[in-house]
């Protein structure tokens, strides 16, 4: 699940628990250098990023990373 999904769902759940003011995307745009696409969800006046569980690489002659997606299992967790 991508983070806008994710946040997607959170408010939707989280609205008629607690206060939830809004959320937002940015979205990915190399060309203005957004390389990662973000979403935040304000709660409780609190503003929570949302990212995908990730790694990056990057080649010797660039600064801008190359992504890697990973996953996650809490099965599998060793903590």
């Amino acid at each position: 699940m991508m983070g806008e999904e994710f946040v997607k769902l959170a408010y939707e759940y989280l609205k008629e628990k607690t206060n939830v003011r809004g959320f937002g995307v940015t979205r990915f745009n190399p060309e203005k250098s957004k390389h990662l696409e973000t979403a935040k969800i304000e709660v409780m006046g609190v503003w929570i990023d949302v990212v995908n569980l990730r790694g990056e690489t990057y080649t010797e002659n660039s600064r801008v990373p190359q992504i890697v997606f990973l996953s996650f299992s809490l099965k599998n967790n060793p903590f």
